[in-house]
């Protein structure tokens, strides 16, 4: 019998355990060098459950940083002995070895802590957790395949953490249908995969999971994926951790009609963050690429992104210090409401404007930007800080297209005190405050300046629109 969800149907009874759903509305690659210790599934009739070692390792475990994120030991390791349970999923002859799981039909719950082994298809059925609120659980995918008409595939309802276990060298997937509306208590059950609990995605298996309907993965708490090679096409988020993403060497490919990557608890200073440590991550959004609540902070990786809005979006901050981007968008190729800082990295930004903050300060890195209205652009986005721009370090190319655009254009201040800077463009300046140069080497259109030229000053004669030899700030 197909499991239907609705407002009135919001638990699951097994023996005397009550489920309730999750709270909070719609949110609108390789492993770490450990091999998995078990390449055929042992099989045990036990309800020993599996406990997570809940000591953190510091992120300086995969590689050198210092943002003061961490992944859990179990995120990092997908390996594992005892085995729970095996299911062979199959359309109208599900079958169990061990405990832990029942089977209504085409609908599979898994109702205990351990660790389970999936293997088979399932044409229009799904896969359910309905754990304890202590229980830690591991399914480990060996070549799944799961789409469900009327709701996600996988659906996490309750349980302390969630580890999805791709097995290395096997093809998995999970689909839901479009046009359904299905929900669980006051939760709008919207993905392909959906979890009430902390998710983490590890292994060296990969992946593909389609959202017809809106959402390809989302968690109402943290979402962290560190190896699998995973495709995502969805309607709407292709990615979604309500409290935090965090993403560590894996091989992400995600399509989505709206955001790519979303973080989005507002409420919580500590949380709605998404950190990128490495992996190599490809977006095609029809929003923003990758958008945060909070923080967006990028250590690594290889990201290529493709917005219709912004590439990379932060209500709050945006830090950078390392890895290859390369961001094309509509809007901001990098934008952040308050602040905007660059420790390294390299930058190739194609852009309406290409760096967007309240204050904007580079201290090293090779960014090039080629854009149609600012190059980088400090507004007002917050009333917190007076708009900066500040140039410690890197080489920093930009590059105007015709018109009325600036350069570099500060709502306040503009301070180079080292790097090196290449502009050009009809305006290479813009400040409404000051603009000095007190180190670094400064070319506007192919000429060092010592002084910056001022558009707001007006043309040549007061400061050089062109930085040029009649110019306050050009060189004869």
């Amino acid at each position: 019998m197909k499991k239907r969800y609705t407002g009135l149907a919001a638990l699951l009874l097994t023996g005397s355990l009550l489920l309730t759903a999750c709270g909070g509305g719609d949110i609108a690659a390789e492993n770490t060098g450990e091999t998995e210790k078990s390449a055929t599934p042992i099989v045990e009739d036990t309800t020993t459950p599996v406990v997570e070692d809940t000591t953190t390792v510091q992120i300086t475990t995969l590689a050198a940083d210092d943002s003061g994120y961490e992944f859990s030991k179990r995120d990092l390791d997908s390996s594992y002995d005892e085995v729970t349970a095996t299911v062979t999923l199959s359309d109208g002859g599900t079958t169990v070895n061990g405990s832990g799981v029942t089977v209504d039909g085409d609908d599979v719950t898994i109702t205990a802590a351990g660790t389970y082994v999936l293997s088979g298809t399932l044409t229009d059925g799904s896969v359910t957790v309905a754990a304890g609120e202590e229980d830690k659980v591991q399914l480990v995918l060996t070549g799944v395949s799961v789409t469900n008409s009327d709701g996600p595939a996988l659906y996490v309802q309750s349980g302390d953490k969630v580890f999805l276990t791709l097995a290395a060298g096997t093809d998995n997937s999970f689909s839901d249908g479009g046009g359904y509306t299905a929900t669980d208590g006051d939760t709008d059950l919207d993905a392909a995969v959906f979890s009430c609990s902390d998710l983490t995605i590890n292994g060296g298996g990969s992946l593909t999971v389609t959202g017809s309907n809106k959402h390809g993965i989302v968690s109402k708490d943290d979402l962290v994926i560190t190896g699998g090679t995973i495709t995502v096409t969805a309607q709407n988020v292709a990615l979604g951790g309500k409290d935090c993403v965090k993403i560590a060497a894996a091989t992400l490919d995600l399509t989505a009609g709206t955001d790519g990557i979303r973080s989005d608890n507002e409420e919580d200073e500590d949380r709605g963050y998404v950190y990128i440590h490495s992996g190599n991550i490809t977006i095609t959004a029809g929003t923003d690429g990758i958008q945060a609540a909070t923080v967006l902070y990028v250590a690594g990786g290889t990201i290529t992104v493709d917005a219709s809005d912004d590439s990379l979006h932060s209500d709050g901050s945006v830090t950078i210090s390392g890895g290859t981007l390369t961001l094309s968008s509509g809007d901001d190729g990098i934008h952040a409401d308050v602040t905007l800082t660059i420790e390294g990295g390299t930058f190739d930004i194609t852009a309406a404007e290409g760096l967007e903050a309240t204050v904007i300060t580079i201290n090293d890195g090779d960014v090039s930007i080629e854009a149609s209205d600012d190059g980088i652009n400090a507004a007002r986005k917050s009333s917190a800080y007076t708009p900066l721009v500040e140039i410690n370090g890197g080489n920093i190319t930009v590059v105007m297209g015709p018109g009325d655009t600036d350069g570099v254009d500060s709502n306040g201040n503009i301070v180079i005190n080292g790097g090196t800077v290449n502009v050009s463009a009809g305006s290479s300046f813009d400040y409404d405050g000051t603009g000095v140069i007190n180190g670094g080497t400064v070319t506007v259109n192919g000429q060092q300046v010592d002084t910056l030229p001022n558009q707001m000053m007006g043309g040549p004669g007061m400061g050089g629109m062109m930085g040029g030899p009649g110019g306050m700030g050009g060189r004869p």
